[in-house]
């Protein structure tokens, strides 16, 4: 996790970058009919990762307003999540469209930026409990940035690592 603390608009202000670097980056792979290329076998083509982005920022969505609404419930998922892999073998599987994509971008980001919304600097205070032991007691600050704001980020950054390997 990152060492940094960001307050709520510098949180929105950072989704609100990645979100435009992903629809740029969309509107950038497309026309090379590249979306559903690998450069390798064990890596994600580009259309894997932004299919990710979308079911990520929803299951966090929903794991947020779960802690919110009762504080004794733990947070999170791990990497071998059957939701989570499920969901990047159906991308890989049914490979859906750039319209599609872009619709479920756009639809995960209003539904982040209408919980932000509703936060408070005191719901970022919060200490809720992480299902992995990794991580722990941590407060819901600390969740957001490491879990969308540096997800979000590592994903534009591994969409653009993609695009140089398979151009």
């Amino acid at each position: 996790m990152s060492n940094t603390t960001l307050n709520l608009q510098e949180i929105k202000e950072s989704l609100q970058h990645s979100q435009k670097s992903f629809l740029k980056l969309l509107d950038e792979v497309v026309p090379t009919q590249k979306l559903y290329t690998r450069p390798s076998f064990e890596e994600w083509s580009c259309g894997i990762v932004f299919w990710h982005i979308g079911e990520a920022r929803v299951f966090f969505v929903n794991e947020i307003q779960k802690v919110l609404h009762d504080p004794s419930l733990s947070i999170g998922r791990k990497m071998d999540n059957p939701a989570r892999l499920a969901n990047i073998e159906e991308a890989d599987k049914v490979q859906p469209s750039s319209a599609e994509i872009r619709n479920r971008l756009e639809k995960s980001y209003a539904e982040i930026t209408r919980l932000f919304e509703k936060l408070t600097p005191a719901d970022l205070e919060k200490e809720i409990q992480h299902m992995n032991p990794k991580f722990g007691l941590m407060k819901l600050r600390d969740f957001i940035d490491h879990f969308i704001v540096e997800h979000d980020n590592i994903h534009v950054a591994q969409i653009n690592r993609v695009v140089k390997q398979i151009s």
